[in-house]
């Protein structure tokens, strides 16, 4: 099966032709999914500098058509009303702390938060002023539209029923609501590092269990600072870009960007590329097992054992630190289920992969962008294209803010992935025992800023908070004498990531596109491919140099002793253009082997990804588009340490029993993909649970176990030829190999146990994607947006996936209408060229 796509503005007469012959086959192209879509549909709207054009194609996505570049985005905040005007709501009143009013008390915690750890008004409005002319510009028509669209829709009578059943009318949407919503989206996406308060309870845990002075020890083993096996986007075949000091390790190396000479421009294409024909196996997941345990009994142990008069947080293990860690960790955990319940972002991840001309068997370049954000209904990503003078672009954005993330122009195809780089540190500070609102900092007590902030609660009186704030950023827990600063690199200025992001939208070159790299402040890794045959990477973002001796793993202390000493160097941070592998690839991995990242292991899922890369010479577009389904089944630490259980059962001379038996014929038969139903899947997974837990039990409480980086295990395996060598003796005095086949004995009892005699039974239940309230589809580590894209001098050719649909509404035939496509790893065509769209549609 094929799937029909038409050729961007600039195709040859040849390709038009092509496109043409496909076209005829229009109904077998697509399938059901495309019999299921609507019809095309075309509307009108005034704008300053005239009509705004609007047309729908068959599966909802919105084509703008503008006199300028202004008008286009305003017509993507009209648009972005009509398919997500509840979605809109929901995600500015979470941006601006401002739930509670509507949906209850459950939401005050977190309306605080935001409050909080953002902005006032006046703040957000001076940070608005600091953007370039035309992202302003650009940034206000935007808005315009999205109030055009609401008066629209209130004059239609066609105001979404969940207003009704709050009690709500719509209101103005603003400048403010746009900024709120980008930085948390930026935030959400591209801050990292924030785990310096449960690296604290770890310890104090660990304190109670070996004492001091070995708990050190430990978590330098389960939770190291740097692996140098860690898979890295910058492959080793080239040299390192130059680092600054950083973490107390200062770098010296070549610059980035070395890499093959440009190619020859490749002839004109005989044939589309083909789409990814659907995989003929199951695509289930089941990347970490089972729900961590309480966190009471660790609770109540530690305050039971710990220092009763508190005292100083890193001496011993305090009550007051303990609870104050767990409530950190405790808020994490609720504002993730507070999102995916609320309809807002939950996850982050991503992954990406490009290859240039030398690696694909048609010589032009072809990128992959899969966001991984969580899959809700209606879904985070909204589609959309906007044409006006000098700009064409088509692809992913957010409801709320301008411009295309992830997409293609005329001229290239790019995405991203979250970078994971640590930008943000806590400082522990020592407050004035006579003034408990001044902090010790420099030689000198500094005062706390305080304002109040009244939150309003449905059903109850407003409540009034504190916010404190240090020269830091924002304090985030006090306890006896001391509190707790959050510094964001990124502090104030997030939001203007997305000016960045329009920067892409008109990019006709990759030097332009790089220029938009280097302002991204957020922790982003950004991929390029394009028509003249360039491809690029750059993990982009501010990072602090911090001092030598800062540990970041651990709370700093905020007396200025360990202050960050300014930023390191856009030109310093890894990057690569043309590497001579002729691929880049990331899926939130280390960047480069000199860049340090708390939980980069060797066992990573990346690892697949680069595995059929490096495989093949050349790649035909399916297999490059394959690479989704293929990375996305591989169980990556089966492929690390299955090999290590195999042969420990051999040398023990095998199974002792039919069960035993079936589970070692399950392994070896299984091919580390995980499918629903397979035997080897399941057995893998119980004895990697019990692998884990009977090396890591002693020192890892149960809600820290499946947050651990799991090469920690892989380490032990290796012993002496480990990447990490690991000073704690996790198999408690025994041999490795008898620590594995316990644990294979153990899997294979629990396997009986819970699922009988018979080894036919025990299989693995795949789990289900919930798209409520529509049917759920079977779960794939995939992404929750999927765009393809092949970069010729005739062209660009893309398509994408976007489940369920692009509408909220219920009623829409665009509301489930992309589901079963995306189950099937079907496509759609994302179109560029207007009067071929206008052609395909049969309109005029």
């Amino acid at each position: 099966m094929h799937t029909f796509r038409l050729i961007s503005s600039g195709a040859t007469p040849r390709a038009a032709c092509v496109v043409a012959a496909f076209a005829l086959g229009i109904v077998g192209v697509l399938g059901s999914a495309r019999a299921a879509a609507a019809g095309p549909t075309r509307e009108s709207v005034p704008w300053e500098s005239g009509a705004v054009e609007i047309v729908r194609d068959a599966f909802g996505v919105p084509h703008v058509f503008a006199a300028d570049a202004p008008g286009a985005y305003f017509g993507q905040g009209y648009v972005c009303v009509q398919d997500r005007m509840w979605q809109l709501e929901r995600y500015r009143r979470s941006a601006r702390g401002r739930m509670a009013e509507v949906f209850g008390s459950d939401h005050l915690e977190s309306d605080f938060a935001q409050r909080r750890d953002f902005y006032t008004d006046e703040e957000w409005a001076a940070d608005f002023a600091k953007l370039s002319p035309r992202a302003q510009e650009i940034w206000k028509a935007y808005v315009a539209g999205v109030n055009a669209g609401v008066r629209a829709r209130v004059q239609a009578g066609k105001i979404p029923p969940e207003y009704a059943k709050h009690g709500l009318q719509p209101e103005e949407f603003t400048l403010v609501d746009s900024q709120a919503i980008g930085a948390e989206m930026a935030r959400r996406f591209g801050e990292g590092g924030d785990h310096e308060l449960q690296v604290e309870q770890m310890l104090d845990f660990l304190r109670l269990k070996v004492g001091a002075e070995k708990a050190e020890a430990v978590l330098d083993d389960i939770l190291p600072v740097d692996d140098p096996r860690a898979p890295t986007t910058m492959r080793d075949e080239v040299r390192r870009p130059r680092l600054g000091p950083l973490d107390g390790n200062p770098a010296t190396g070549a610059a980035a960007g070395e890499g093959a000479s440009k190619p020859a421009t490749p002839p004109a294409p005989a044939e589309k590329p083909r789409k990814p024909g659907r995989p003929d196996r199951e695509r289930p997941r089941d990347r970490r097992g089972g729900k961590p345990a309480s966190d009471g009994e660790f609770f109540a142990a530690a305050k039971a054992a710990a220092n009763p008069d508190g005292g100083e947080i890193v001496a011993g293990a305090s009550p007051e630190w303990v609870t104050l860690a767990g409530e950190a960790g405790a808020e994490r955990a609720r504002l993730t289920t507070y999102r995916r319940a609320n309809g807002l972002v939950w996850r982050l991840g991503s992954n990406a992969w490009v290859v240039g001309p030398k690696k694909a068997d048609r010589g032009f370049p072809m990128l992959f962008g899969g966001p991984m954000m969580g899959f809700k209904t209606p879904q985070i990503a909204y589609e959309v294209h906007l044409t006006a003078p000098g700009l064409n672009t088509a692809g992913m954005g957010f409801a709320g803010v301008p411009g295309v993330l992830i997409g293609v122009n005329e001229n290239g195809a790019w995405t991203t992935t979250s970078g994971i780089g640590d930008n943000t540190d806590f400082f522990r500070l020592r407050l004035n025992p006579e003034n408990p609102d001044q902090y010790w900092h420099n030689g000198e007590w500094r005062a706390i800023e305080k304002r109040e902030v009244a939150i309003a609660v449905k059903g109850a009186p407003p409540v009034t908070r504190v916010v404190e704030r240090a020269h830091y950023g924002p304090i985030v827990r006090r306890g006896k004498g001391w509190a707790i600063a959050c510094a964001r690199a990124h502090w104030r200025i997030e939001f203007g990531v997305f000016e960045s992001i329009l920067g892409f939208n008109f990019a006709k070159n990759i030097q332009e596109f790089a220029t938009g790299a280097a302002t991204v402040n957020t922790s982003h890794n950004f991929f390029w491919a394009d028509r003249a045959g360039d491809i690029g990477w750059w993990f982009c973002g501010r990072f602090p140099v911090r001092h030598p001796e800062a540990d970041i793993r651990r709370v700093q202390p905020g007396d200025g002793s360990r202050d960050w000493k300014g930023m390191v160097k856009f030109e310093d941070q890894p990057h690569q253009v043309n590497p001579a592998s002729g691929f880049l690839g990331n899926w939130n991995n280390k960047p480069a082997r000199e860049w340090k990242i708390i939980g980069m292991g060797e066992m990573f899922q990346v690892h697949r990804i680069y595995q059929v890369l490096e495989a093949k010479e050349k790649l035909t577009y399916k297999e490059f588009a394959d690479i989704a389904y293929d990375a996305g089944t591989n169980n990556y630490a089966a492929d690390h340490l299955k090999p290590f259980l195999l042969r420990a059962v051999e040398r023990a001379g095998g199974p002792r029993d039919a069960q035993e038996s079936a589970a070692l014929s399950a392994l070896r038969r299984w091919d580390n993909v995980e499918r629903h139903g397979s035997v080897g899947q399941n057995v893998f997974a119980a004895w990697f649970s019990q692998a884990r837990r009977r090396m890591l039990g002693k020192y890892v409480p149960p809600m820290f176990m499946d947050q651990l980086p799991p090469s920690v295990v892989l380490h032990a395996f290796d012993g002496e030829n480990a990447g990490v060598r690991v000073k704690t003796d996790f198999f408690e005095g025994r041999t490795r190999d008898e620590v594995i086949i316990e644990a294979f004995r153990a899997a294979v009892a629990a396997l009986v146990r819970d699922r009988g005699a018979d080894p036919a039974a025990w299989g693995y239940d795949a789990p289900r994607i919930n798209f409520d309230p529509l049917p759920s589809i079977r779960d794939a580590n995939r992404g929750t947006y999927m765009l393809l894209a092949e970069c010729s001098p005739s062209g660009v050719i893309a398509e994408s996936a976007l489940p369920p649909g692009q509408s909220e509404d219920p009623a829409s035939l665009h509301f489930g209408d992309q589901l079963r496509m995306f189950e099937n790893w079907e496509y759609k065509p994302i179109t560029l060229d207007r009067a071929a769209l206008l052609a395909r549609l049969g309109m005029k």
